[in-house]
């Protein structure tokens, strides 16, 4: 027996099952240094499988495990080798929120969301001006869950049926809550309508798939008594734009604002397919002095659809009184000249994203596009105009390419004018398609470019990247877009990543681009890595040594936290 008390050499105490008092005593770890470890992990998965490692780490883990809890419900049983999902029990979705009721994770829940389908019976007891027993029932048990977590910060209901007057008292009284996020149901029928209660210290607002046919609730009084709101979020129904139907009522929402003459002090504000009547008195209800971010998605700011025209036309014709002088962020879907305009008024803007991402209505299935129109655009002295693939001719195309040139010229000069020493992330239409001019004059105006995606033509892609990474020492990220074209994504496609890398490897290798890590090419993205060893550098043609830099080809997922690439889709 060693003088440690075991019977064990001491370098077999690490394999060991069994747990010796004096050996754990002695190759035990600081509580801090283990803390410390396990804050690292994030993975729900590998926490669960540390809670049933032993004692210590069930007390130590536990806490980390239940801080965020996600509970999915589904319509339809789902089967697990053969067997129903929940056998011999219930569903995980009841499993999970009877032990947030019954036991005692709720004090370590931190954030909560409840998503997926819920299955309601006797939907007919709506119409007989009665709630059915089971959403009863779910509203109560969350109620109850709520009720558990002192600590709870977040709350996401996308549930497809609506939280009602219990769930909101009960977030309420949650003196923490910080963060709320709330999806109506897109289904009309007749539903309790409730108003939503103050909430104090909220800080994130966002209510989702607003429909004011189905029943939503009113959030006015939770927006006037919202003094700590930071970033507000209203998504409407894609419905009213594709069918052309103003039943939006924007004062509704911020009629109480308006009347109590409060402006919200948000710093983010992001509104998703809107369409309604233009009221002038809605522009006092953001404070533009706090206002650092906007997002508009699919809100017809093109005014190009003709059974939506009127009432876009009818914003794009109000010049606003108020701007937001120290907007910092930008994100949108259809640049206009009335964009144009307004970033000449103010300069320090620090990110620019225009969403290439295009949305297709579901009552237009067999469409290429969604509320924008086809085509590619350019500055309009340098740069060449050219149709995006797929887009039908009509008698009015050529003058609608005339209009997009126009207003790329417009928004290029305005960034190159009034933002060119702020601006650090760009992204530019894939529909622009710029010559080496357009580059170059982007490159000289913007030289803290840290993150910048432009559509060249294909043939072109080598010679934009020369010029980017001349000029933009600070660069990063690099995402060249192409005019979107089948033939020339196939083209693409039969080359193959490894070639793509290979003339990477040796374009990106220049001292101009120390900070560079990503490329992408169309839909693909490589990784730039560092100098090949000498050992292993490629020689040229007169037998020097050609040096070259590691690419690699990367995924979408590896770019997720990549702003050019994860501003670049269709949602707030």
């Amino acid at each position: 027996m060693d003088r440690h008390g075991s019977g064990l050499p001491y370098q077999s105490v690490h394999t060991s099952p069994v747990a010796m008092d004096a050996v754990a005593l002695f190759v035990r770890f600081p509580l801090s240094v283990s803390v410390r470890i396990i804050s690292f992990v994030d993975d729900v998965a590998d926490l669960a499988r540390l809670v049933r490692t032993s004692r210590f780490f069930y007390y130590l883990v536990t806490p980390l495990l239940y801080e965020r809890v996600t509970l999915r419900s589904y319509d339809q049983i789902r089967y697990i080798n053969g067997k129903p999902e929940g056998y011999g029990s219930g569903s995980p979705f009841s499993v999970g929120l009877n032990g947030l009721v019954t036991g005692d994770k709720g004090q370590y829940v931190k954030s909560l969301r409840l998503c997926g389908e819920w299955r309601e019976h006797d939907l007919e007891d709506f119409t007989r001006g009665r709630v059915p027993d089971s959403s009863m029932m779910l509203n109560t048990v969350v109620r109850v869950a709520i009720g558990n977590m002192p600590r709870l910060r977040s709350f996401s209901w996308e549930l497809n049926t609506k939280p009602m007057r219990a769930v909101y008292q009960g977030l309420a009284s949650c003196s923490g809550l910080t963060s709320l996020i709330i999806k109506f149901p897109s289904t009309r029928v007749p539903r309790p309508v409730t108003v939503v209660p103050p909430m104090p210290n909220l800080k994130t607002f966002k209510a989702i798939e607003l429909d004011p046919l189905c029943y939503p609730d009113d959030i006015s009084v939770l927006l006037l008594n919202s003094k700590k709101l930071l970033d507000l979020t209203v998504h409407f129904s894609p419905r009213m734009r594709e069918q052309g139907e103003p039943s939006i009522n924007v004062h509704a929402i911020f009629g109480k604002c308006v009347l109590a003459g409060y402006a919200l002090p948000v710093q983010r504000v992001a509104v998703a397919n809107m369409y309604a009547k233009h009221q002038a008195e809605l522009e006092h209800v953001i404070n533009m002095e706090t206002l650092r971010e906007v997002v508009t998605i699919n809100c017809g700011q093109s005014a190009t659809d003709p059974s939506t025209v009127f009432l876009d036309e009818d914003w794009l014709s109000h010049k606003p009184h108020h701007l937001a002088k120290n907007l910092k962020v930008l994100r949108i879907d259809q640049p206009t000249a009335q964009l144009a305009r307004l970033m000449n008024e103010f300069s320090g803007l620090e990110c620019l994203y225009v969403v290439n991402e295009r949305y297709v209505p579901q009552s237009k299935s067999g469409s290429s596009a969604g509320t924008t129109p086809g085509g590619s655009n350019s500055d309009s002295q340098v740069a060449t105009s050219k149709a995006r693939a797929g887009t039908p001719l009509s008698p009015t195309s050529s003058s609608m390419q005339e209009q997009l040139v126009s207003v790329a010229s417009d928004v290029i000069a305005a960034i190159t004018k009034s933002h060119g020493e702020s601006i650090r992330h760009l992204l530019l239409s894939d529909q622009w398609t710029l010559d080496h001019n357009v580059i170059m004059r982007i490159v000289h105006a913007c030289p803290h470019l840290e993150q910048l995606g432009v559509s060249i033509y294909a043939n072109k892609e080598l010679e934009a990247l020369r010029y980017a990474l001349m000029g933009l020492p600070k660069l990063v990220a690099l995402r060249i877009l192409f005019p979107r074209d089948e033939n020339l994504e196939s083209h693409l496609a039969s080359v193959g990543d490894q070639t793509h890398a290979f003339v990477l490897s040796a374009e990106v290798v220049r001292d101009h681009c120390p900070r560079l890590k990503w490329v992408g090419l169309g839909s693909r993205v490589f990784k730039v890595g560092p100098l090949v060893p000498n050992s292993e550098k490629k020689r040229a043609q007169n037998g020097e040594p050609r040096p070259m830099r590691i690419i690699t080809p990367a995924s979408a997922d590896d770019v997720k936290d990549v702003e050019i690439w994860s501003m670049d889709r269709f949602d707030v």
